[in-house]
This record gives C-alpha cells, structure tokens and sequence, in this order.
C-alpha cells in the first residue's frame, strides 16, 4: 500500500518535471519568435517602404 502511494507519487512527480520542461522550451520558442519579429520590424524601419517590400519579397 505505502509502496504503491510512492509510485504513483514519483510517477506524478515525473509527469509535473517533464510538463514544465515543455513549458520551457515552447517559452524560448516563442521568445526567440517574438525577437525576430522585433528584429525585422526595426530593420524594416529603417529602410522605410522599400525596407517592408524588400524583407517581404526576401521571406517568400
């Protein structure tokens, strides 16, 4: 009885660490997605209407 509460326990355990391991690596994914968004936004800026069609054209 007290072995299987342990059991279960480790295995919810395990299941909680590999959730927030997940969560970690989906957060730097977007982090990394929204920085080179930023990134292209100030670019493009830069470049003014010609800079937008040029990274546009670039992507595709």
């Amino acid at each position: 009885m007290i072995a299987n509460t342990f059991v279960h326990f480790k295995r919810i355990t395990d299941a909680a660490t590999q959730a927030c391991a997940w969560i970690t690596i989906i957060s730097a994914m977007a982090i990394e997605i929204v920085r080179t968004v930023k990134m292209k936004a100030a670019f493009s800026a830069d470049l003014g209407e010609e800079g937008i069609h040029l990274l546009i054209s670039f992507d595709e």
